[in-house]
């Protein structure tokens, strides 16, 4: 996966693969794994997703797709991590999205 530059590890050079995913990291790789192209214009969807936040190009990208929503309040919550539902409907909705991947 990192040769194909769907994920990276962090700014320290580490990996952390013990480390829990969250939100942003997730969507960041199903939009990088299923070939799509983030978005480059920031529109503010979300109150919590900054236009100075590194994954709002994959999150907007992924709401446009419609691999992600929000809660109900409007935010996204980024920094949280992932439960497994969550991530297991997002592989879903990729894979249903660029159906030549399956």
């Amino acid at each position: 996966a990192k040769e194909l530059g769907i994920i990276g590890g962090y700014s320290d050079g580490t990996f952390r693969p013990l480390a829990n995913v969250t939100r942003e990291e997730v969507t960041a790789i199903a939009i990088k794994a299923g070939r799509f192209s983030p978005e480059t214009l920031y529109i503010n969807i979300f109150p919590d997703v900054t236009s100075s936040s590194w994954s709002w190009p994959y999150i907007l990208e992924a709401r446009n797709l419609n691999l992600v929503s929000g809660y109900l309040d409007g935010t996204f919550h980024p920094s949280s991590p992932v439960t497994r539902a969550e991530a297991s409907r997002i592989v879903d909705l990729l894979l249903k999205a660029r159906g030549d991947l399956l």
